[in-house]
């Protein structure tokens, strides 16, 4: 049996996963990475707290003990100025929620949404 055929059929399957990430997605990402100083930060909240919802999503919990080991290894991580960890958080966490389907929202549009934030943001403390 020749392979060839099969190949090309698994090739032919596999293009769509490759396809590059949307201009409007990319262009977002970009402008989030820009180093605007903290004063003018676009995102509210604190770092801390965009790290903990992100960490509540990624572990797929509303438990902040839950949710522990994610901290844990993401305390341990450096995200730079203030505001540039917020963009930073909330970049994984709209990934994470438009990813499990969690949102009806692309990742551009999560990112541009002022309003898209977690439960700890929103309440403004991580207790």
């Amino acid at each position: 049996m020749n392979a060839r055929p099969m190949l090309g059929l698994l090739l032919l399957l596999a293009l769509p996963a490759c396809t590059p990430m949307p201009t409007d997605t990319r262009e977002a990402i970009a402008d989030w990475r820009s180093g605007k100083p903290d004063e003018h930060c676009e995102i509210p909240g604190s770092s801390v707290q965009w790290q903990a919802d992100y960490c509540l999503a990624a572990m797929q919990t509303d438990d902040l003990t839950a949710a522990q080991p994610c901290l844990d290894h993401e305390r341990s991580r450096h995200q730079g100025e203030e505001c540039a960890a917020r963009r930073h958080y909330k970049q994984d966490w709209c990934r994470v929620l438009v990813h499990n389907g969690a949102i009806d929202q692309t990742l551009a549009q999560c990112l541009a949404d002022p309003e898209a934030s977690g439960p700890t943001v929103k309440r403004g403390a991580t207790d």
